[in-house]
C-alpha cells in the first residue's frame, strides 16, 4: 500500500508538471523584442527614413474616396498625401505631421492660395484618417517601443497556435489612444489579433497577410474587423526606402 501511494503521488506530480508546459504558464517570459522580431528587427525599422503607403476601408470621413496614398519622412515629419474626394477633385496635399501644418495644397494639379477653408474643415479630416492608418500599418512598432508588465501577458492557444496575450493601454507619438488587447505569435512574434477598446466602438481585428517592405522589414497590410466590415483596411502598396527626392516633399 505504501509503496502504491508512493507511486500514485509521483504519477500526480508528473501530471501537474505536464499539464503546467501545456498551459504555457510561467514557462515563458513574454517581452517587447518578440514585436520587434517579428518585423525583422528594431534596428531595420530605424534605418528605415522613408515610407510610401497606400490604403483602402476603415475610412473616418467621407470626404477622401479609396484608395488614399501617403509618402511619410520618418525622420522630420513631412508627408505627401494624394487621393480624391467625394466631389471628384484629384488633391495632392504636402503638409508635416509632428506640427499639422499645411505646406502646399494642389487640387487637380493647381495649386491653391486660400487654405483658410481647407485648413478649418478638410485638412483636420486627412490628418485623423492617417493617424488611423500608421497606428494599424505600424502597430508592432508602437507597441514594440512600450514597456509591458510581465503580469499582464498571458499565453493562450488559438487555432493551434501559441500566442501571447497582451493588454494595452497606451497613447501613440501622434496622441492616438490604443486601448485593447494585442495577440501575437509566441515564438515569431507576428501579431496576429488586434482587439480594439474605441471611445464609440470596439473592434476586433484579424491580421493575415504581411509584407517585406525592404530590405527584411516586414509590416502587417490586411487588417479583417470580424464584427464591422467598414473598419477592415488593406495596405495593398506599402514600401520602405533609405533615400528619396525631397522635392516629392515640397512641390508637385
Amino acid at each position: 500500500m505504501k509503496a502504491f501511494r508512493i507511486l500514485l503521488y509521483f504519477t500526480l506530480l508528473l501530471s501537474s508538471s505536464l499539464y503546467s508546459q501545456l498551459s504555457y504558464g510561467q514557462d515563458t517570459t513574454p517581452t517587447v523584442n518578440k514585436l520587434w522580431e517579428g518585423i525583422g528587427g528594431k534596428s531595420k525599422w530605424d534605418e528605415t527614413h522613408f515610407i510610401l503607403f497606400s490604403a483602402a476601408g476603415n475610412n473616418t470621413s467621407t470626404f477622401i474616396e479609396n484608395p488614399r496614398k501617403f509618402l511619410i519622412n520618418r525622420q522630420n515629419g513631412d508627408c505627401r498625401f494624394e487621393g480624391a474626394t467625394s466631389a471628384g477633385d484629384e488633391i495632392t496635399l504636402l503638409f508635416n505631421y509632428r506640427t499639422n501644418k499645411i505646406r502646399k495644397l494642389y487640387v487637380n494639379e493647381v495649386e491653391q492660395t486660400n487654405l483658410d477653408n481647407f485648413s478649418a474643415k478638410n485638412f483636420p479630416l486627412i490628418v485623423r484618417q492617417f493617424k488611423q492608418d500608421v497606428s494599424l500599418l505600424f502597430l508592432p512598432t508602437v507597441l514594440g517601443s512600450k514597456q509591458f508588465k510581465t503580469g499582464d501577458a498571458q499565453q493562450k492557444i488559438v487555432d493551434a497556435e501559441k500566442l501571447t496575450v497582451v493588454t494595452v493601454n497606451s497613447t501613440t507619438d501622434l496622441n492616438v489612444k490604443l486601448n485593447g488587447k494585442l495577440f501575437f505569435n509566441s515564438e515569431s512574434g507576428k501579431i496576429r489579433r488586434w482587439e480594439l477598446n474605441a471611445e464609440d466602438d470596439s473592434v476586433q481585428y484579424l491580421i493575415d497577410n504581411f509584407k517585406d517592405i525592404g530590405d527584411g522589414l516586414i509590416l502587417p497590410t490586411t487588417f479583417k474587423s470580424l464584427n464591422d466590415n467598414s473598419k477592415s483596411v488593406i495596405f495593398s502598396t506599402v514600401a520602405a526606402f533609405v533615400d528619396m527626392e525631397l522635392t516629392k516633399f515640397t512641390t508637385l
